[in-house]
Formats: structure tokens, sequence, C-alpha cells
């Protein structure tokens, strides 16, 4: 019996002993599993730190580059500004792209055909930035160039209007090589992700990346437990069971994993580190196999020992107990041993006495550098880099087992200082007591946190330097932190919003939406949208304001609602100053008569005033709709021009900094003065300006004044003929009238068939030529004394046709067209004469050979709207006399000169030019006008009109030519101051029977009248005379003589005797040259008519 309890003491003890390496083994499995999972949160948190400020500093680049103006606009500049942001860029960088509000593909760097104008809006995370207006991250996709991908996408506001996005396209396999692939714990640990929809980013097992993490590890219902708490966004560690180990498959191993979420734009993904937890205590299982394995023998040979042995045990009882004890001690010292030397943590055995060090496993050896010999010969202290004071001080806690836990930095044999953290206890070896210390090295998670602090510090650093302003509001509303910035912007007081609401400061009218605004952050994960608003400064003035506010509530480093502010009070106030600069151009544009068009540097239509599209006659939705081709074609479809003005255009195009100005000619007849100026910012042409001036009317108005003005000068140069006519006319017609009475009192001397008959015939041949010229120069100086009757011009015309068909010759016919019923006119007979034989000795003279003239008469009505557009027509009544021919015809030239006096085209000799001059005189005088068509080659038409007249018509009947000269007996005074003259008179009245008395000048008549005694019947006086014209002479001896009768003689009346030209009424006058008939004619009608 005392044998079994020996055996089942024995029994006991070995029972004892494994539960007692039980303990130790699991403490030191639970610490080993729990120093993997550190490392590996370390290594899965830099990884999050390293994504997270990557992804950070990026959004914040494209975002930057998405407010400029020519990225909104994606004009070249702006293409030149995302080549230079993609080459410029990190080189995990592939591409950048940019769409349009309406995810239709606008640009894509490098330059892909096949993908401009593609709708992406289909796309997930396109509808998701459409929606939120926020920066977007993608899943990781497959390019068509065969790498994975991932597209970060910012939204583009103008203003605040959603314009589209701005995108980089980012090779995953870069990102996954320099945070994710190079993470290795041993040989089966590695790194993993996926998005917050389960979608593996990157794993290195082969087919899993970009698949979902519920599809692909559905058999292992533990990775689909941590993957659901992943997709949540949070962090924890456990432990998984899976078949694979990267690309290698292997048998279902249980892995120690870490999980933590990484922020990323407006989502997040969740890191993985797993290892297996094999491999991680394959050291300590094979030192509990191996225990096992001995425990059992050591069992099995107790059992045999045990059996045997107590048959002998009286005999061997003390030898048994002996070996017993000698054997528990070797099993003991062999446990011990194999634990401390298969350990694969760094172990040391030290003296606290002297800090030597008693032993060290493998590991401390490999670790330090030492061999086992060597390390043995080392102090702690000299390996510690603390001092020996220190160094003892630390192990006398160890030792008294006030401390156990220690961070010390550790020298090895190369000199390299590593950073290690010990656990460390006293220990009883062969009766000594001793310190054990299990040294574990941490400089990787030392540098880690090291890293982590820098960041931290630079994070801090960056922020406190930042212009804008940062601040932290809890969830109860308060703020918790403020930047300096806060402070050096707004004026008060550093801290002086910690504890405080973030809206006590706001304008009133302002914090609704604020408040708005914040509790979309609240309500959100995702970045808000900034929100301007006024804000007091402590100095009691307001500023405006803008915050953007980011929803931080889950990261337990913040817990917080992170609002970033910028003071924007210079962009107000300068965004105010732009508002009135444009609001000052729009009101001079609208205001200002020219029509103004403002293009871009290609031509497009950018700006323009309303007058611009009234003068052009543009329909305002060609405009609106920015439709440059049709509104092209609408302005070049007016033009009389148009290949003319559309060169102009491309000229000034191809010269963008040439001015230029010149007038443009409508179809309709409008004409605008056109000024084009380029536009100009600083040095740079951006557009041009087109400015138009509707100047139809003062060009009309110009011509007018051109016509007037010419009309002056026309009217100036008759005046100067008919001054000079006049003043020629009165003492030439005198010349003529004594060489043509001495000739004819001559010719009645002599016997018609004597030799002088002939000569003297020539002297008055000569004499009627001169006396004709002088009566056409005043015709055409509306000076010709006339006598105006109401005349049918059918019955005149009709009176000289067999005249005019003799001056015209029997090669040309004449055609005689009257007209019914044609209203009669005022005129003296023998104007029309004069009219008449001008104009067809001129359509003669521009036939060749045979050919056709044609006179016509009819009536024609002007109203005040034709005579506005047609110069010297005059509205009312006219009766129409035109003569026409087919004959040469006349070009512009000529015809501009017609009406000039002496001027011919006639040759040298065959015409004196006074015949139209004459015509012209004569239809003016008659207050008329005239219109001539001609064309060369086709031949010419002169249309007269004579305005009607509104007396009875009178038919002029002919008086029966009398015989011989009229004589006479009475008693006549004659009166003239030419000497020669007066004797011609008195020969001439004395021939014809007449009583002549005679006086040299009106003083000498007036005093001859007072002496003579008789009656004197007839007053015959030139009109032109020093002392007082005929007119005053004849006033005088009305109150004198009143019975006696007056006859004027003048080769020019000067106005004295008619009013332009026309005889007052009961006027005798005789015009200088004279012949006797004319004179006893003349007479004798004066006589009579007393």
């Amino acid at each position: 019996m005392r044998h079994k309890y020996l055996l089942g003491l024995l029994i006991a003890v070995v029972v004892g002993c494994l539960c007692l390496f039980q303990i130790v083994y699991s403490e030191v499995k639970e610490k080993t599993i729990a120093e993997l999972n550190s490392r590996q949160l370390i290594h899965a948190r830099q990884a999050a730190m390293g994504i997270e400020e990557y992804f950070s500093d990026l959004i914040i680049f494209l975002t930057k580059i998405s407010e400029s103006g020519h990225i909104i606009s994606l004009d070249d500049q702006g293409r030149k500004e995302m080549d230079f942001a993609l080459k410029t860029s990190r080189r995990e960088i592939k591409a950048i792209a940019r769409a349009d509000e309406s995810g239709r593909m606008l640009c894509s760097l490098p330059y892909e055909q096949t993908v401009i104008g593609r709708d992406i809006s289909y796309q997930k995370h396109i509808r998701e930035i459409m929606k939120i207006r926020k920066p977007v991250v993608s899943d990781v996709f497959t390019t068509m160039r065969g790498y994975n991908a991932i597209g970060l996408y910012v939204p583009v506001f103008k203003g605040k209007e959603y314009r589209g996005t701005l995108a980089f396209l980012i090779d995953f396999q870069a990102i996954s090589r320099r945070f994710l692939q190079d993470i290795r714990i041993g040989e089966t640990g590695y790194a993993w992700m996926i998005s917050r929809d389960g979608i593996e980013l990157y794993c290195p097992v082969p087919g899993h990346t970009g698949k979902s993490v519920f599809e692909n590890c559905k058999e292992f219902p533990s990775i689909i437990s941590m993957a659901n708490e992943m997709v949540k966004g949070r962090q924890g560690v456990t432990t998984y069971t899976f078949n694979q180990i990267r690309d290698q498959k292997t048998e279902t191993v249980r892995k120690q994993a870490v999980y933590l979420p990484v922020k990323v734009g407006d989502t997040f993904w969740s890191i993985v580190v797993a290892s297996s937890e094999d491999e991680a205590l394959a050291t300590l299982l094979n030192f509990r196999n191996k225990l096992i394995f001995v425990a059992v023998l050591l069992l099995l040979v107790s059992a045999i020992i045990s059996y045997y042995g107590m048959k002998a045990w009286g005999i061997l009882r003390e030898d048994a107990k002996r070996r017993e004890a000698e054997n528990a001690l070797h099993e003991s010292e062999e446990r011990y041993k194999s634990l401390f030397e298969n350990n694969h943590a760094v172990m040391l055995l030290i003296d606290p006495h002297n800090a030597a060090i008693i032993d060290a496993n493998p590991a401390a050896c490999a670790y330090y550098g030492w061999s086992r010999e060597e390390i043995k010969k080392q102090r702690i202290d000299k390996i510690n880099t603390l001092t020996s004071e220190e160094v003892k001080d630390e192990m006398q806690s160890a030792r008294s087992e006030k401390r156990n836990h220690f961070f010390f930095k550790h020298r090895t044999a190369d000199g390299t200082i590593r950073d290690v953290e010990v656990y460390s206890g006293p220990l009883t070896l062969k009766g000594k007591a001793i310190l054990y210390s299990i040294v574990h090295d941490i400089t990787e998670r030392k540098l880690a946190e090291e890293a982590l602090h820098e960041s931290e510090e630079r994070f801090r650093s960056m922020i406190q330097s930042l212009s804008d302003m940062i601040f932290i509001l809890d969830r109860n509303g308060q703020l918790t932190y403020e930047s300096p910035s806060a402070s050096r912007i707004l004026g008060y007081q550093p801290g002086y919003f910690i504890g405080k609401s973030p809206f006590i400061h706001i304008h009133h009218d302002d914090l609704d939406q604020v408040v708005n605004a914040m509790d979309e952050v609240v309500q959100s994960l995702n970045p808000g949208i900034p929100t301007p608003f006024r804000h007091l400064k402590s100095d009691g003035t307001w500023c405006y304001l803008e915050a953007l506010g980011s929803n931080q509530f889950d990261n337990p480093r913040i817990q917080g609602i992170v609002l970033t502010v910028r003071d924007i009070t210079e962009r107000k106030l300068a965004e105010e100053a732009l508002k009135f600069s444009f609001s000052l151009l729009s009101a001079s544009l609208e205001s200002t008569a020219d029509g103004i068009l403002i293009v871009d540097r290609q031509g497009k239509i950018a700006r323009w005033n309303k007058k611009f599209a009234d003068m052009w006659k543009i329909p305002e939705e060609v405009l609106f709709n920015r439709d440059d081709e049709k509104a092209i074609n609408h302005i070049l479809a007016q033009l009389a021009d148009p290949e003319q003005f559309a060169a102009k255009v491309r000229k000034l195009y191809e010269q963008p900094g040439e001015s230029s100005f010149d007038q443009i000619e409508f179809i309709d007849g409008r004409i605008f003065e056109r000024y084009s100026q380029p536009q100009r910012i600083d040095d740079n042409i951006v557009g041009r300006v087109w400015s138009f001036r509707d100047i139809t009317e003062r060009k009309r108005a110009e011509e007018d004044k051109a016509k007037l003005e010419e009309q002056y000068r026309q009217a100036q140069k008759m005046e100067a003929i008919g001054q000079l006519a006049g003043g020629i006319a009165h003492d030439f017609n005198n010349m003529l009238n004594i060489i043509l009475g001495y000739s004819q009192m001559a010719l009645m001397k002599i016997e018609p068939s004597g030799p002088l008959n002939a000569n003297i015939q020539e002297i008055m041949n000569a004499a009627r030529r001169s006396a004709d010229l002088v009566r056409q120069l005043l015709a055409f100086a509306r000076k010709q004394t006339i006598t105006p009757k109401a005349l049918d011009l059918n019955d005149t015309v009709a009176g000289m046709l067999s005249w005019l068909r003799k001056l015209i010759g029997e090669d040309i016919d004449l055609l005689w067209m009257p007209s019914a019923n044609l209203w009669p006119v005022k005129m003296d007979p023998a104007q029309i004469d004069q009219i008449l034989a001008n104009l067809a000795i001129n359509a003669r003279d521009s036939i060749s050979g045979v050919g056709k003239i044609t006179i016509e008469t009819g009536k024609e009505e002007f109203d005040e709207a034709y005579c506005s557009l047609h110069a010297d027509f005059i509205p009312g009544h006219y009766a129409m006399l035109a003569v026409s021919d087919n004959g040469c015809g006349m070009d512009k030239k000529t015809l501009d000169k017609i009406y000039e006096p002496f001027f011919t085209t006639k040759e040298l000799g065959k015409g004196t030019g006074l015949g139209l001059a004459t015509v012209y005189g004569i239809v003016r005088q008659n207050n008329g006008f005239i219109n001539v068509y001609s064309e060369p080659g086709k031949g010419t038409k002169f249309s007269i009109y004579l305005s009607r007249s509104d007396g009875a018509e009178t038919k002029v009947e002919e008086q029966p030519a009398k015989a011989g000269p009229l004589i006479g007996t009475e008693t006549v005074l004659l009166v003239e101051d030419d000497e020669a003259l007066l004797r011609m008179g008195e020969m001439m009245m004395k021939e014809l029977g007449y009583t002549v008395l005679t006086a040299g000048s009106p003083n000498e008549a007036i005093q001859l009248a007072g002496q003579y005694a008789g009656d004197i019947q007839l007053l015959m006086t030139d009109v032109v005379m020093p002392e007082m014209s005929g007119h005053d002479l004849r006033k005088r001896f009305s109150t004198i003589r009143p019975d006696m009768e007056c006859l004027f003689m003048s080769g020019y009346t000067e106005n004295v005797i008619a009013h332009r030209g026309i005889l007052n009424e009961g006027v005798h006058y005789l015009q200088k040259p004279f012949s006797m008939n004319d004179l006893a004619s003349k007479v004798r009608e004066a006589l009579d008519k007393a």
C-alpha cells in the first residue's frame, strides 16, 4: 500500500510539473501573441498614416488646381496647367482627367481620343461626387494598360456652381508597394486592405484584389465576422482561419490579426495585418511538445521503476530516494535549460551584486553579436546605456519586485544602440539569488512612435503657421481648440474661444445658414460645403469669413468637428469692387449709342450690348446660345461685300495686336463705322472689342451737304458769270448796237449790187452772232430779259417741228409724242425755242449717221417724300418736256460738267459750250428743274419739269408783220449817255420822220423838257446811266409830263425795269442791239398804246 502512495505521489509530482509548465507556457504565449499584435498594430498604423497623409496631400493639391479659372473653363491654359500638374506630381500618378457637370469626359492626359466625350456618369464614384460635391476615391480597378488603379476625384466649382470633376488616376500597385507590400512579419505575416464596401483593394493572395472579401472568403466565417466589423470603420484584434499564405496553398491555419480604418477622402478603407499563430509560437510549441514527450516518457519510466522498485523497496529504499531526487533535479534542470536555450526571446541571467552576465541564451547571442563565452564576460551596466549607479538602482527594483517592466537602450557588439523592452525579476539558481531578464527589441516601434510624434509636431507647427484658423468643436457644441491664427486675425486674446459656442459673434443675418451648414456636417462623415458669413472682430468691425467643417467624431484622436475658417474680407471687397466694375461696364455698354461686341481670343462671342443686336438685327436666341456660326452668317448676309468683311476679320485675328477702323456698307444702303481694338489683361491679349456706329444718316447729311455746297458753288459760279455777263452786256450791246445801226444805215445809202454791200452784210452778221452770244450768257445766268406768257407746250413744240427737222437733217428721224390734257406753263415762248434748239442740236451731234430724236411731253406730280430723296426737286405739279436720242451717250465724268459754261466735247470751232448751260439757266429762271439720264453707247434723255401755271391758258396770237418801217411825226425825247448811240438814234428817228430832242444825261433831259414848249409824246431812255436810272427818270417825268409814254432801251436791265429778268407790267422795252425795224416797231407800239 505504501508503494501505491509513493506511485501516486510520483504521478502527482509529474502532473504538478505539467500544470506549472502549462501556466508558464500560457503566460509566455499570451505575451508573445500580445507582442506580435503590438508589432502588427504598429505596421498597420504606419501604413494607415502614410496612406491618409498621401491622400490628404493629394486632395489639397488637386483641390487647389481645380480652383484655377483656366481649369474651370478648360481653355488652352487650363490644359497646360493640367499637363504641368501631371508632370510634376508623384510618379505613381499616371493620368489627370477633367469631366463636366453631366459626367461627360472633356480632357484626359495623357491624351486618349477614345476617352474624350465618353459619358462616365454611370460609374459609382462619379454618381457619388455628383451627389455630395466632395472629394471621392474610387475602388480599385484594372486599367486598359493592365495595372490596378484607383481614381481620386475632386469637385470643380465656379463660385458655388458645380462645374464637374478633376481627377488623378493613381497606380495602386505603387501605393501598395509603398505602404503595404513590404509589411512582412516572419514568413507568413502580410497586410491586406478592403474598401468601405468590402472590396479587397490589395491582397497578396492571387485573384483577390478587386473582388469582395465576402465572396472570396465566404467559406471562412471568422474572416466574414472580422470583415463585418471592418466595413463599419471599427478597429480591433481578432483571430481567423485561412488556407492560403500569399500565393501558396496550405492547410487551414490560425492567424492573429489586427485591423483599423484608414480615412481617405469621403470614405475609409480598412487595413489588416495578420500572421500565422503557429509561426509566432513555433519555438514555444516545440518546447511544449518535447516537454510533453519527456513527461509522458517519465511517467512510463516512473511506472516501470515503481513496479520493479516496489519489489526491492525494502532493499533499495534509500538508494531509490537518492536516485529519485537526482532524476527530479536533472529533469528540472533540463526543463529550464530547454526553456532557456530554445526561447526565441532574448534571455539573460545576471548577478545583481556585480551586474555580471552569468549566462545568455542563443537568441541573446544572436541579438547582441557576441558569442556565449564573450557575452558572459560582459557586464549589464556596460551594455545598458545608463550609468552604473542607475543600472544598480534598476536591478534593485527588479530584485525587490517593485518593478518588473523596464525600457532601456542597449549597446550591441558593433556599437549600435537599440531600444529594448525588458521584463526582469528575481530567480534562485543552485541556491544563488540572481536576476532573469527577457529582452524585446522595440527599436522599430520606437522609430514609429517617434515618426508619429514628429508627424504630430509637424502638423501642430503647420497649424500654428497657417493663415487659416482651425477650431475643434466637441459634441456639446463648445470649442475645444483654436489655432494661434485666430487671435491674429480676429484680435481676441489667445484661448478666448475655448469653451465657447462658435456662433457667439456671427452676424444675426448669417446665423441661420451657418447653423444649417453645421447640422449637415454633424449628420455626415463628409466635409461640408464652404459657408461664408460675417464675424465680429475685437475692435467692433465686421469681417468676412468662410468656414468648412469636417466630421471627425469617429476619429479617436479628435472626436469632434474640425472647422477650417478663412478670412475672405479682401476677396469679398474685391468681389464687390468687381461687381461694381461689372455693373458699370454693363451700364456703359447699354447706354452707348454704338453697337458693342466682345469676343475671346478664338473669336467666340463673349458679350454684347442690345444696340449691337438691334443694329445687326440678330435674333437674341442666336447670341444667348453663343451660336457663332449663325451669327456670322446673319452678319455676312446683310453686307454689300461680305468677302472683304471676312478677309478683314481674318487679318485681324492673324495679327491680334492690331487695331482697325473702316466703314462697311450694307445691301440695304446702311453704312457702319467699324472700330476694332484688342482686349488686354496686363500684357496678354485675351480677346477683341468690336464697335459699330450707324453713320447712314450722317453720310446722307454729308452727301446732301456736298450737293448743297456744289449747288452753292455752281450758284456762285453762275452769279459770277452773270455779273460778268451783265457787266459786259450793257457796254458790249451798246457797241454792237452802233455797229449794227450804222451798218444798216450804210446799206440804205448804197446800191445793193455795190461792192461794199457784201462787206457790210458780213459786219452785220458778225454783230448779230455776237449779240446771240451775249444773249446766251445772260440766259445761262438767268438775267435774260423775258416776257413770260401762259403756254401750251404741245402747241409751242408743234409749231417748231418743221424748223427742227430742218435743223437736225434728213438722216435723223424726229418723233413727236405729245401728252393729252397737258398742264399750261408760264414762260417766254422764245425761251422754249432756245431750249429745243440747243437740245436738238446736241442730240443731232451725238448721233453718228442715221438715228432718232424723240420729243415728248407729260404731267408729273412730286410729293415731299420723293423730293427729300432728290436734290433740286420741289413738291408740286409739273409739265414735262423731254428730248431723247439714241446717240453715243455720256459717261458720269461728262455728266458732272455738262452745265458748266464753255464746257464742250465737240471739236474746236464746232461748239461754244453754252448750249446746255443756256438750257439750264432758262429752266432754273422759270423755277423748273432738269434731269438727265445717259449711258455710253445707249443715248441720252433730258427731262425738263416746268411748274404748272395757275392762270388760264392763253394762246399767243402773232401780229401780222407790217411792210416797211413804221414812221411817225411825233416828238420824241431821246436820252442816252453814250454819245455815239445818241447820234445814231437821232439819225434813225429822224429817218423815220420823228421830231427828235436829244439829251446826253438825265439832268440834261429834265432841263430840256422843261424848256421845250411843245408836247413830247415819247421818252426814249437808256436804262443804266450815271446820274440816275431810266426808271427814276421816268418817275421824274411822270409829274412834269404825265401824258408822256416811255420806251426803255438797254443791253442789260440790271433789275431796274425787270425782276429776275421778267419785265414789269406795262413796260415797253427795246433790247440792244436793235435794228431800225426793231426801233420803228417798238416806238410805234409805245405810241399807239398811248
